[in-house]
């Protein structure tokens, strides 16, 4: 029926699915036994960090100050010559240096020219040319560099040589300190750890951790699977959309978004009130009148009963939702249609009833009169036994008989109300 946007949920996804395939990863390789690579790496990060402490501690040797200092000699030296810019001799060795490289590649391209007829000796005099070709190259690059100018680039290229070197030598030079003794002694440790987890395998705890990581990972997939899942709106009947309360590329506020209604089967939902809810059950007919035909009258039947009340009832008065299905193959009904429902909780069949207009109740005592009508004109005051009772008549147990003659008092409507209130007709 509708769709949210996904792309959001999509993406939840997609990251949830990774991060369940590297839980489930690093659960497999704690699980696996480890490989000869593993150990050797293992062991060699052992080694090294064991190297690393000692030559803290023993500090540097001889053979490294030496080394480290000429390594500075040589970056100071290299500063100067590229400040200094070209050196005349150095130029005029590289001058030498190309045009002999000239003159013998000349001299190559000659003679493989004399012999290129021949295969043989053609073989060997382009061998000849190549290696008189690379070295022209050649000579052509040290002439370019031997007159070539020193740039910035080149000057800041040569001092962070030689910040290098001297840093370097002081490295050497320098005492190493408590921290960064402990810091290689930390590093052994760790690297002890690692070989010793390696060859001993993970613990129970490692292992709870890791299955815990991955069941999490789970969760958060399924979750998120459920989200993208809600993002689309499915109808759980088969029906027709008769309403839609929600808009394209705007955010749905409505409390319902689009409505579907099985126009085949139409069911009615009704409020009855808790003092009359005990006798309604599943199955009972029902009588059903619509606002717009009173005069018509339409079958249906009590299909479910709900076993909560209606939620936010106004006054205090508590209901409880009654569903009730119209059996009436061709009532009119439409949607959203005002109707009357009547349901049949008992059927009486050949007992006497009397108009509940008719029947007296007398306030102190609870006893039901009325005024029998005796040889055509006298009215008697009897009592009766009333039983069930309904909207507009009632079940009479005794003191009438089918066929007995009853009078209605006329009384106006202030009059019933005065004596309802318990005034006397003359108060």
């Amino acid at each position: 029926l509708a769709e949210l946007e996904t792309a959001d949920l999509e993406e939840a996804v997609r990251l949830a699915e990774i991060d369940l395939a590297r839980a489930q990863a690093q659960l497999d390789k704690l699980l696996e036994p480890p490989s000869e690579a593993d150990l050797l790496a293992a062991q060699t990060a052992l080694e090294s960090a064991q190297a690393n402490l000692q030559s803290l501690l023993d500090g540097p040797s001889e053979a490294d100050v030496s080394a480290a200092r000429i390594a500075l000699e040589s970056a100071k030296a290299n500063l100067q010559r590229i400040r200094r810019g070209p050196n005349a001799d150095s130029i005029t060795v590289a001058a030498a240096g190309l045009r002999k490289a000239e003159i013998a590649l000349r001299q190559a391209q000659e003679a493989y020219d004399a012999v290129a007829y021949d295969s043989r000796a053609a073989s060997f005099q382009g061998a000849a040319l190549e290696q008189a070709t690379i070295d022209y190259q050649t000579a052509l690059a040290n002439y370019n560099l031997a007159v070539k100018q020193a740039e910035d680039a080149d000057i800041l290229a040569a001092e962070a040589q030689v910040a290098q070197a001297e840093a370097s030598l002081q490295k050497l030079l320098d005492t190493p300190d408590e921290a960064q003794v402990a810091a290689a002694r930390a590093q052994v440790a760790q690297a002890e750890a690692s070989l010793q987890r390696l060859l001993t395998g993970p613990s129970e705890a490692d292992i709870a951790v890791a299955r815990a990581a991955v069941q999490s990972a789970q969760l958060n997939l399924e979750r998120a699977r459920r989200n993208l899942e809600r993002a689309r709106l499915f109808s759980p009947i088969a029906g027709t959309v008769t309403a839609v309360n929600i808009k394209e590329h705007e955010q749905a506020t409505a409390p319902v978004a689009i409505t579907v209604a099985d126009l085949s089967a139409f069911k009615l939902v009704v409020d009855v009130d808790e003092i009359d809810i005990g006798q309604i059950a599943v199955g009972q007919p029902v009588t059903i009148t619509l606002d717009s035909l009173p005069d018509d009258a339409f079958a249906g039947r009590v299909e479910e009963i709900a076993v909560a009340p209606v939620a936010g009832a106004a006054g205090g008065i508590v209901a409880y939702p009654v569903t009730v299905r119209v059996e009436s193959e061709d009532a009119p009904f439409k949607v959203g249609m005002n109707a009357n429902v009547t349901i049949e909780t008992r059927r009486l069949e050949d007992v006497v009833v009397v108009e509940n207009r008719a029947v007296q109740i007398d306030r102190e005592t609870g006893k039901a009169y009325v005024d029998k009508v005796v040889d055509d004109q006298t009215l008697v005051r009897t009592e009766i036994t009333l039983g069930q009772r309904g909207t507009t008549v009632s079940q009479v147990l005794s003191g009438l008989q089918a066929g007995d003659i009853i009078a209605i008092q006329q009384t106006s409507r202030r009059e019933q109300l005065r004596q309802a209130i318990g005034g006397g007709p003359n108060d």
